[in-house]
């Protein structure tokens, strides 16, 4: 503001920053508000037009910060912002059992408080309790389907405190310490203990779970961008990826593997390129870190290669380093063995009946069935790769949410969208310009390797008839743990992003997030399944 010769007032102009940024909020505000009104014409529903028109203001906000400066470079405390108003968007814009298998790790946890309760056995799933009400709502007020009738069926029945006094013994499904993930467990569990014995209804338990659950996962991949000394970019677009949103804000343990496998590789990298003597703190978070995961699923346990990449000189001796190595892999074998060797023994042995899958039943494939013909399976592998591919990549990214419901699936340009941004978030910016050697390339692409054909590999022999000519089972999810080695192999040394990007690919990932959730609840309430 500016004062004239004759007295009066005057604004001043604008700084051109300042006009942009308000151009661009309104330009995007408009374009979303107008997608919120062509969704509304389709589905006819108020409620999602109220949703998907506050969601415009977020989207013209963002835009408005980013062009403002506020948010154009990331940091720890802006990645937790970010992930925290993502989960609990997705926590509450999904039914519950919306989210594969969501059923089952919402029953398994509901198990272990009983068993902390003492109110069920560790060594015994049969028969635990649970509130009539919370069994109502798992398997008969809920379904696998996102249908106008799965948000309906929400609002009929919530109720901030339960007055049930029944309980209902649950049997058909049958749980195990080592086949559970525990430790990934814990957020889950205590959202259940702490709601009953606060006395909260179904639902307000159900979204306790699946909030602490998303903080979980939050605060693990925001530990993993702060460990990390270089490509957080990577971090940050896996952790804001629709698919990883999409199992964070649930009661999947997959949530807190994912955390794990990008802690660990970012606990590992900052060894690999820090200097000096490698502390105590770091060799125990790295062997805690790598001992919580491996038994959540063996096919992650390779990250732990990225230890042999630590110079010697950060131990003072090779027989220090030795020792760290032998340290790091009995910790991780041990824990393995302690929780999950029964089952990958069972796995791995052959068949001697009937196997069943579903309502199907057959023969599943054995080793002995790949030893015996080495060559068929490397050609059903291979041909699992050519036909499902596309199919792997997609519900990687996340474009077919939920339990593949064919009327729900995001649009491909969607998926190819993803996959460009994460391409770019690979690349080398103006604030990391470090190059990888072609050994922590090479030790990068075999973890992304091994997690793919182990969980092929997996499915192959638990879950693959002898009739059938590719492997059933295989989700692009399953590679989401170790997407982030995968990534940073396809760091390309002549390529440079000449700014920071980290914020400008939040950004877009998140608006992208909230068109694609409009739609698909849209998809939801308009086209029968």
């Amino acid at each position: 503001m500016n004062i004239s010769g004759d007295g009066k007032l005057q604004l001043a102009d604008e700084h051109p920053s300042v006009r942009k940024s308000h151009i661009f909020a309104l330009l995007a505000f408009m374009a979303a508000a107008l997608y919120s009104l062509y969704c509304f014409a389709t589905c006819r529903s108020r409620v999602l037009l109220v949703c998907s028109l506050v969601g415009s203001i977020g989207i013209g906000c963002l835009v408005f910060l980013y062009y403002r400066g506020l948010i154009n470079r990331m940091s720890p405390k802006k990645l937790s912002l970010f992930l925290a108003g993502s989960c609990i968007i997705f926590s509450f814009a999904f039914p519950p059992m919306s989210v594969p298998d969501e059923t089952h790790h919402y029953l398994a946890s509901y198990w272990l408080a009983d068993c902390i309760q003492g109110e069920s056995s560790f060594d015994n799933s049969l028969g635990f309790p649970v509130r009539q009400d919370d069994w109502q709502m798992a398997l008969e007020w809920s379904s696998n389907a996102i249908t106008y009738d799965s948000y309906k069926n929400v609002a009929a029945h919530f109720q901030i405190f339960s007055s049930a006094s029944s309980t209902h013994e649950v049997s058909g499904f049958s749980f195990s310490i080592g086949g559970e993930n525990v430790v990934t467990k814990i957020p889950t569990v205590l959202a259940i203990l702490l709601g009953k014995v606060m006395h909260l209804g179904s639902y307000p338990i159900f979204y306790l779970g699946r909030l602490l659950n998303s903080a979980f996962f939050i605060a693990l991949a925001v530990a993993a961008y702060c460990c990390m000394p270089y490509a957080k970019n990577v971090i940050v677009c896996i952790s804001l990826l629709p698919m990883t949103l999409h199992l964070a804000a649930s009661y999947s343990y997959d949530s807190g593997i994912i955390g794990l496998a990008l802690l660990l590789l970012a606990l590992l990298c900052r060894s690999i390129e820090a200097k000096g003597r490698l502390s105590r703190g770091e060799v125990v978070s790295i062997v805690v870190c790598a001992a919580c995961l491996a038994p959540c699923k063996l096919i992650y346990a390779p990250i732990c290669l990225f230890a042999f990449l630590i110079p010697e000189s950060r131990f003072g001796s090779r027989k220090e380093k030795v020792v760290f190595l032998i340290t790091l892999f009995v910790a991780a074998i041990a824990s393995i063995a302690l929780l999950r060797l029964s089952g990958v023994a069972s796995l791995a042995s052959s068949s001697n009946g009937t196997d069943y899958r579903g309502g199907e039943e057959g023969e599943f494939y054995s080793l002995s069935d790949a030893l015996g013909n080495p060559v068929g399976t490397l050609l059903l592998f291979m041909r699992s790769l050519f036909v499902n591919g596309d199919f792997y990549l997609s519900t990687m990214m996340g474009g077919s949410l939920g339990w593949f419901q064919a009327n729900i699936r995001a649009p491909y340009f969607f998926v190819y969208i993803y996959l460009v941004i994460l391409l770019m978030a690979a690349q080398k910016t103006a604030t990391d310009s470090f190059d990888f050697s072609p050994q922590f390339k090479v030790v990068a692409f075999v973890v992304f390797l091994c997690s793919l054909f182990g969980s092929m590999l997996s499915m192959y022999l638990g879950w693959t008839f002898t009739t059938e000519s590719v492997i059933q089972g295989v989700q692009g999810r399953y590679l989401l743990p170790a997407l982030s080695a995968g990534l940073l192999v396809l760091r390309w040394k002549p390529l440079s992003i000449s700014v920071n990007s980290s914020g400008l690919l939040a950004m877009v990932t998140s608006v992208l997030n909230c068109l694609y959730l409009t739609g698909l609840i849209t998809a939801a309430f308009a086209y029968p399944m």
